[in-house]
């Protein structure tokens, strides 16, 4: 039932990524996904319908116009995305430790993750929403190393800018969220506030 679900999902994304390609991204509104089969019955009889922010599809879409409409290119997409996942993993335990042992020990074992393989080839959201969330949380970090000395405010806006669009991508990742409101440094933010506009 797992594998049935996950070629679900992929034929899903595909055939919006497919659709992007060749009709537009704008024809049926704002980067509003279009599939060739309707499931629900609050969809459009064409196949317009409302989902999370169609990432995958968008990005897939732009590889489909440049290289081909294959399942090649749809899964290497993927597979570009868990790869450098593992790599930003890497820079976020490193700027969190300080240690180069503890960051490359950390990237192998997310890397060998038996889950993890398993979604790093299957055309889903999860694959650049891990990303963006990991991308998100790096950038917040190197904020908060750099905050007291040099106010690069810059790491904030792109850590924001990540987050927000690992969570449109896939809700769950807004999870990311709760430790960062947790540490984020209150005091210095409203006593610095005009820095942050």
């Amino acid at each position: 039932s797992c594998n049935r679900l996950s070629y679900w999902k992929v034929a899903h994304y595909i055939t919006e990524a497919r659709n992007f390609a060749r009709e537009g991204f704008f024809k049926y509104g704002f980067f509003v996904p279009m599939r060739d089969t309707t499931e629900g019955i609050n969809e459009q009889p064409d196949g317009a319908h409302n989902d999370t922010f169609p990432t995958i599809s968008i990005i897939v879409g732009i590889m489909f116009k440049l290289f081909g409409e294959t399942l090649f290119i749809a899964r290497l997409t993927n597979i570009l995305f868990s790869l450098a996942s593992v790599v930003v993993f890497y820079l976020l335990v490193k700027a969190l430790f300080e240690r180069e042992d503890i960051a490359l020990i950390s990237a192998f074992l997310a890397s060998v993750n038996p889950m993890y393989v398993f979604f790093s080839h299957n055309v889903d959201v999860i694959n650049p929403g891990l990303f963006f969330m990991i991308l998100g949380a790096y950038f917040y970090i190197k904020w908060i190393k750099t905050q007291l000395d040099k106010d690069k405010f810059s790491y904030l806006y792109l850590a924001t800018f990540f987050v927000m669009i690992a969570t449109i991508t896939k809700y769950t990742f807004a999870v990311i969220a709760v430790p960062i409101v947790l540490s984020f440094p209150y005091k210095h933010a409203i006593k610095n506030w005009k820095k942050f506009l």
